[in-house]
This record gives C-alpha cells, sequence and structure tokens, in this order.
C-alpha cells in the first residue's frame, strides 16, 4: 500500500522509509507541507504520515487541504507531533486527522497504528467497491422496472368508457390500505391493474412483489415463511419481502387449500392462530386475481371466507372485446415499444391493419393483442405495419399447428386442440406460458430442463402403449410447447373413482399393456420415476376400446444419470402413494423404482384404494418403508391369489424380492388363470353404455374438462385429482 511520508527532519523522514519500505509498503515522502500536498494531487496514496510543525504548510492546513480535495477516496492520516497541547490535539481533529502519535515514537506503536489504518483502509476499499456495484445494479434494476413499467401501462390506455371506469377505480383503490381482489378474464390486464394501484399509493417506492401462485401451489414454497420460530423473515417469508409493500396474487385459485387458509389468517392479522400474534405482521398489502372460470372450465375452488374477505373490496376488469375503441391506441404503443427494442424503423399501423385488429375478437385478451403486434414487428420490413393474415384468421400458430380450441387451462399452461396445415389428424398442443414462470428463473430452468427430458425420452420410444409426441419446441414469445397424438379417454385414477375397484381380468388386460410400455423405457434405459393411476389413461382408439397409453415422462431419468440428491419430505421424485421404500430412503429410482409403483397401481385397480392411508406425508412414507398393506383379496374377493401374489410382489420392501423385469410382469399376467374374462367387445359394450360422451365420434362441443398436466389430453366427464 501507498503510503505518504511528510517530515521536515530528514533523520525522522528517512528512519519512516526505511521502516514502512521493510513492512511491504510503497513510500513516498516530502520535506515539507507543499510538497507533501502536491505528493498528495499527483499520487493519492491512502495513508499519510504527516508532521505536525513543518515549513511552507503545516500538518493541521495538510490535513484540511486533504479533506477538501474533490474525490480523493477514502485517506487514512497519522499526525505526528512533540507537542503535548490538548487543545492542538483537538485541532488536529477536527481538520480531519484520524489517530496521533507522540514523538520520539515507539517503532513497534507506529507500526500497530498504521496496521489498523491499512485494515480500516482495506475496508472502506471494499465498501467503497460494494456500494459501487450495488448502485449499478439499482440503476440496472430500475433500468428494467421502467421498461416493465412502460409494458403494464398498456393495458390501461384509451378512453373507453370500461377503461375509464378501471383508471377511476384504480386511484380510488390506491388511497386505501385494504386488501383487494381482482377479476376479469385472464390476460386482459390485471397484473398491469395491482401495479398502478401500487405505484399510485403512498406505497409506490416500497417493493411490489409478484407471486405465480401457480408456482407456488406446485413447489416447496411457502407464502409466509416456516414455523413460529423462524423469526419475521422466516414466518412471513414472500409478505416480509413485500413489507411496506404490495404483494400481488396471480392465479388464487390455484393455491392448495393449505395457502388459502394461511392466506386468511394472515389476512385476519393472526386473529385465529395466537402463534401468530406473537410476531409482529409485515405492513404488507394483498392484491390477488382470481380467474371467473367457464361454464366449460370451472374455476377451482377458493376458500369461501377467503373470497368473501378479499371481495369486500374489488375491481371487474373488462375484457379487450368490451373495448374495442382502444384497441388501436394500445395497438400502436405496442408496436412503438417494440420496434425501438427491435431496433425496426416502423411509423405507423396500415388501415387494414387497424381494421383487421377491430374486428378479430380477441379471445386471449390484451395478453393476446401484445404476442400478435410484437410478432408482427418481428415480420415486418417496411416503415408501415401490415399484420399477416395467418396471425388472427384461424387462431395463434406454433409451429406448423393452427390451435382451434381450448381443450382445457390451469395456471402454469393449456392444452390446445391443433390442426396442421398439410395433416389432417388432430393433435393437442400443450402449452406452458411464459407470464406463468416471471416469478422465478429457476423454476422456469427446471422446467425447461424437464421439457426437453421428457420430449426426447417420449420421442425415441416406440411401443403403441406409449403416448406419441409429434413436435417439441420454445414459441417466440418465450412458451414452451410439445405436440402429442389428440386422444379421448380417462385416466385411471379418474376410473377407479367414478366406477369403483375393476374386475380382475379388466385389471390384468390394463396392467399388461402398461407392463410393455414400461418393459420398453426400461429396454432403452429409461427409470419413469413417477408410475401411478393419473398417468395411465385408458382410451378408444379406433376399434381397439380400453386401449391403454403411458404418459408423463417429466420426471424421466436414464440409469446413467448421475445419483439424485438425498429425498427431503418436500422434493419427492415421483408420487408419495407410489414411491417405492429405497427412494424415500434417498436412494436413486431404478427399474425396480418403477415396478413398485406399477404394484401400487394394481392395488388401486383391484382394491380401489391406495396401498397405504395415513393423515400426514410424513405416516404415508413411514408405511411405505415398513408395513406391508392388506391383501387386495380382504378388499375385492374377486382377486385370485395368483393375481394377489404378484401385486404384492411388486410392492416388496426390497427391490431384489420384486419381479425381475416388466417384461417377467408380463409373461406372468399373460399366464394367469382368471374366472372371468375381459376382450375387446366387453370393453366395447362397458364403454357404449358407461363413457358413450368419450366416443370419437362425439360432438366437438360435448367434450368435458381436460387435464393440463397430463402428457396428452385426457376428456373425461368431469374433474380429476390425478
Amino acid at each position: 500500500m501507498q503510503i505518504l511520508i511528510a517530515e521536515d527532519e530528514r533523520i525522522t523522514r528517512r528512519q519512516l522509509h526505511r521502516q514502512l519500505q521493510r513492512a511491504g509498503h510503497d513510500v513516498i515522502e516530502a520535506a515539507d507541507g507543499r510538497e507533501a500536498w502536491a505528493l498528495f494531487q499527483s499520487h493519492a496514496p491512502p495513508i499519510v504520515v504527516c508532521d505536525w510543525e513543518m515549513p511552507e504548510m503545516n500538518g493541521v492546513d495538510l490535513v484540511r487541504h486533504i479533506r477538501a480535495a474533490d474525490n480523493p477516496g477514502y485517506v487514512y492520516i497519522i499526525m505526528l507531533t512533540g507537542r503535548s497541547d490538548k487543545d492542538d490535539v483537538v485541532a488536529g481533529i477536527e481538520a480531519g486527522a484520524d489517530d496521533f502519535v507522540t514523538k520520539p515514537f515507539d517503532a513497534n506503536e507506529l507500526r500497530a497504528r498504521l496496521n489498523a489504518g491499512v485494515r480500516i483502509v482495506e475496508l472502506e476499499h471494499n465498501l467503497a467497491t460494494a456500494n459501487d456495484r450495488l448502485r449499478h445494479e439499482l440503476a440496472v434494476a430500475r433500468e428494467l422496472a421502467d421498461a416493465e413499467h412502460r409494458k403494464h401501462e398498456e393495458p390501461l390506455l384509451g378512453e373507453s368508457s370500461p377503461v375509464q371506469t378501471v383508471r377511476n377505480e384504480i386511484r380510488r383503490h390506491a388511497t386505501t390500505n385494504d386488501p383487494l381482489l381482482l377479476t376479469g378474464p385472464p390476460g386482459s390486464g390485471q397484473e398491469a391493474v395491482a401495479r398502478a394501484i401500487h405505484r399510485s399509493s403512498a406505497r409506490g417506492d416500497r417493493p411490489f412483489i409478484y407471486v405465480a401462485c401457480a408456482h407456488i401451489a406446485g413447489s416447496d414454497e411457502s407464502l409466509f415463511g416456516g414455523g413460529p420460530d423462524a423469526g419475521v423473515e422466516g414466518r412471513f417469508g414472500k409478505a416480509s419481502l413485500a413489507d411496506g409493500g404490495t404483494l400481488y396474487l396471480e392465479g388464487l385459485e390455484s393455491l392448495g387449500k393449505a395457502l388459502q387458509t394461511e392466506l386468511l389468517r394472515y389476512l385476519n392479522d393472526g386473529a385465529d392462530d395466537p402463534s401468530l400474534k406473537a410476531t409482529p405482521v409485515p405492513d404488507t398489502r394483498i392484491i390477488a386475481y382470481a380467474s371467473p372460470g367457464t361454464d366449460a372450465e370451472p374455476r377451482a375452488t377458493v376458500n369461501p371466507a377467503l373470497e368473501k374477505l378479499l371481495g369486500i373490496h374489488r375491481i371487474a376488469i373488462p375484457s379487450l372485446a368490451e373495448r374495442r375503441e382502444d384497441i388501436v391506441v394500445i395497438a400502436q404503443t405496442i408496436v412503438d415499444r417494440h420496434a425501438t427494442t427491435t431496433g425496426k424503423a416502423i411509423d405507423h399501423l396500415s388501415a387494414n391493419a387497424g381494421k383487421m385488429l377491430h374486428q378479430y375478437s380477441w379471445p386471449g385478451n390484451v395478453r393476446e393483442l401484445q404476442n400478435v403486434m410484437e410478432r408482427a414487428v418481428t415480420l415486418a420490413s417496411g416503415t408501415r405495419l401490415e399484420i399477416p393474415e395467418e396471425l388472427l384468421r384461424e387462431g395463434r400458430r406454433i409451429a406448423g399447428y393452427t390451435l382451434e380450441r381450448k381443450l382445457g387451462a390451469g395456471a402454469m399452461g393449456e392444452v390446445w386442440l391443433a390442426k396442421h396445415a398439410l395433416l389432417a389428424r388432430p393433435s393437442a398442443v400443450k402449452l406452458i406460458r411464459q407470464d406463468a414462470l416471471r416469478a422465478n428463473a429457476d423454476a422456469r430452468e427446471r422446467l425447461e430442463t424437464s421439457f426437453r427430458r421428457e420430449a426426447q425420452a417420449t420421442a425415441g420410444l416406440r411401443s403403441p402403449h406409449t403416448v406419441e409426441l409429434y413436435d417439441f419446441g420454445v414459441t417466440d414469445e418465450g412458451d414452451f410447447y410439445y405436440v402429442m397424438e389428440f386422444l379421448t379417454g380417462m385416466e385411471l385414477g379418474s376410473l377407479v373413482k367414478k366406477f369403483g375397484a375393476l374386475p380382475p381380468a379388466r385389471a390384468a388386460h390394463l396392467l399388461k399393456q402398461a407392463a410393455m410400455s414400461l418393459a420398453e423405457a426400461h429396454l432403452a434405459g429409461l427409470v419413469h420415476r413417477d408410475i401411478k393411476p393419473a398417468n395411465l389413461l385408458t382410451c378408444q382408439l379406433g376399434p381397439h376400446y380400453d386401449f391403454l397409453k403411458l404418459l408423463d415422462f417429466g420426471i424421466v431419468r436414464k440409469t446413467s444419470d448421475a445419483k439424485e440428491t438425498a429425498l427431503s419430505a418436500l422434493d419427492l421424485p415421483g408420487t408419495p402413494n407410489s414411491l417405492s421404500p429405497e427412494v424415500i430412503d434417498g436412494q436413486p429410482a431404478t427399474f425396480a423404482s418403477d415396478l413398485y409403483g406399477f404394484g401400487c397401481v394394481a392395488y388401486w385397480l383391484l382394491a380401489g384404494r391406495h396401498p397405504f392411508k395415513a393423515p400426514s406425508l410424513s405416516a404415508l412414507l413411514k408405511m411405505h418403508t415398513s408395513e406391508t398393506p392388506t391383501p387386495p383379496s380382504k378388499i375385492n374377493g374377486a382377486v385370485t391369489r395368483e393375481l394377489e401374489e404378484l401385486v404384492m410382489c411388486c410392492l416388496a420392501k426390497s427391490p431384489g424380492d420384486r419381479p425381475g423385469s416388466a417384461f417377467e410382469i408380463h409373461r406372468t399376467i399373460s399366464a394367469l388363470p382368471l374366472q372371468d374374462r375381459w376382450d375387446n367387445e366387453i370393453a366395447r359394450l362397458w364403454w357404449n353404455e358407461n363413457l358413450p360422451e368419450l366416443q370419437n365420434d362425439m360432438p366437438a362441443s360435448e367434450s368435458g374438462p381436460t387435464d393440463v398436466y397430463a402428457d396428452t389430453v385426457v376428456i373425461t366427464p368431469g374433474n380429476t385429482d390425478g
């Protein structure tokens, strides 16, 4: 470190020079105050050792000059003095000196004080560097926030009566801190309304925290942290992040019952939870959006007490079709923004483009308008923007497929019936929207990895009992999608819930097909890791009835992959009701683990219930590792001894005690003596009697809800929990 010595006594100056050089410092020296000041201006050393009394300029004046210098950085100053007058010492401190050493000085004392000065300078330098970095990050964050703010202003543009009403409501609710419920069709600008209320309120300079409820509901995160002993940050996790500001909950209906109860307790300030009273509740305003749902796609349940409390104050957001006079204004603003981003010189929309925008129905509301206009700008080549007809003519296009009709939707995404431009066969497009993942970059990365793994794994399998994948990719808007065969049928979880335990012959018929699909996957070195009733679909495929398809290779892994991390109760590689003992114990899933899941499915089909039922997750996992399930024949007397032995063998605690392979299971089931029979004709009659609405020739309008999380489209007569 460079040190400036200002000392008019030559002997003392040389002595200091040698001592500091031996200590490894870079030393510069001056014989009087003016020379010292000149050297300081040219070298800016971080440490100065100066004498009190010097010709030309004394030490106090030198210190004053240094402290008054422009942007010198932090300088640590030690004064040497032979004077003992306290007034002189006070004068030096007031001028800006950090420390004093009395002459004649002790070498050890001076070394100790210099070392302390070096440490302080280093700490100050590190602090200045950290502050510079934080200022830079803050500037970047502000720039991103400003860009996000400008984008979220777009849904609120225009002068139509509906949007003016919304703006008036924003101003009114910005003056209060009451919880608020937003309603209206998805994509209509609910987040923009929440942000506008926050910015216009007294909380505007405090955090606005966006939470995608679907992500929270599907992860190990919680809205309000850990247990009562976790402290303020742990106890009120996301609410604490928004302390003094606003917590916005997108997709309230996606929260599970426990999280909705947690939110209700928070809104009641702990009135129903004494443990909350011991910790100060963060001053966080809650604004939530709940999708209204439709007759064809009912909204998931929201706790009535929670909806009543939030709904005391609410804003209904209009659809874009209800404010058509605003469409061109919003569209032009989007064009200006995206043209600037992409470097396009676009002056205006053509008259024909404006007419097309005004006539289109906009089922996706402002979000769809933003997507269409951004894509149109990307495709544009001149200064006048035209809108290609294919962007609006038949709905959104993904790759070579046109999305014709939404079959189902969840908080994370949608499933669409799609038609290829050249192929006649119907297809299903599973679409995960980018905006559902914006709150968490890690979640997006995990999902992309899962999607790619699922697509690659499924594409390599050829068994007719494995769902067929046609295409996979990422749209221009950043949405993940893949295209699968379109199937009508019912997953085995819903089948048993609706009709009860199956006759052994029918169960065997379905299990043989599942075994063949699983055998091919294992032969390819793939462990499915989530064999459960919801991932097995029985369907009508042409003239075939009870044709089984294995779905959802989303958490598949190759046997050559690195071992998984140790298992935690909140990070289960599979579904708890079908999880093998060795995986629960933290070991990697193997082929034998899939066979255990297969046994759980067989038990479900034959007994009409899962092998174990427990009051908590931990109790359920313990039962899988230590208890033997009740034999299915004790529940369903029609189950034969041979079939029961196979099921119980699959459910063995030790992987080595289970069947050797899925091929072996298939051979065993094929050779089983059964008291009844099940073939395609019997299955056809059963389907005609019990599931006529799922026949392939049914009118499209009669199709029921769709499970958006399955690996294929599952048309069912009612909702299932999978």
